[in-house]
């Protein structure tokens, strides 16, 4: 009697334990940044619940921060598993394509830090569908204003070049 007591508790813990859906954000950081005619930001996820945002023009740069919730992390977290980044070139440039829409990725991860630079619509569908849904959630959380400096690694393919200093006038 005592066994048979014994591996039915046995039984009803090891099936009723059910273990939480959770996935671990696969990078240390991914920063998405956009440039166009109209605005320059840069959107970053890190392994927290905390998203920042940055915005560089229309000027003064300003940044700011939002929480994600836990469902939409999980979320985040599941979809951003299926990126393989490691199969994508680390450029895709449209040569004929003097203005236009212009993404940096940048994944962090471990002690490797990758860039992919996207300027026009020649790079692979499902790179494109993955900037769409990290902008969406962008549009999705309400960002506070912060004066705390944060790290969006290195934007110089996606700011602009400023113009030279003006001709020193000689008397």
């Amino acid at each position: 009697m005592k066994k048979t007591v014994l591996l039915i508790t046995i039984g009803c813990l090891f099936f009723g334990c059910k273990k939480e859906e959770t996935t671990e954000f696969p990078f240390d950081s991914l920063v998405l940044s956009s440039s166009n005619l109209a605005e320059i930001n840069s959107i970053k996820f890190t392994k927290s619940d905390t998203v920042y945002f940055q915005r560089n023009y229309p000027d003064p740069q300003q940044n700011f921060y939002a929480i994600i919730s836990n469902d939409k992390k999980i979320e985040l977290n599941q979809y951003l598993q299926n990126l393989n980044i490691n199969k994508y070139k680390p450029l895709y440039y449209d040569e004929n394509l003097d203005d236009g829409q212009s993404y940096l990725i940048q994944v962090k991860a471990k002690d490797t830090n990758r860039l992919i630079f996207i300027h026009g619509s020649d790079s692979p569908k499902e790179l494109y569908n993955y900037i769409d849904s990290l902008i969406a959630l962008k549009e999705d959380l309400n960002f506070i204003t912060t004066k705390q400096v944060i790290d969006f690694g290195n934007l110089s393919s996606i700011l602009p070049i400023p113009p030279p200093p003006p001709p020193l006038k000689e008397n």
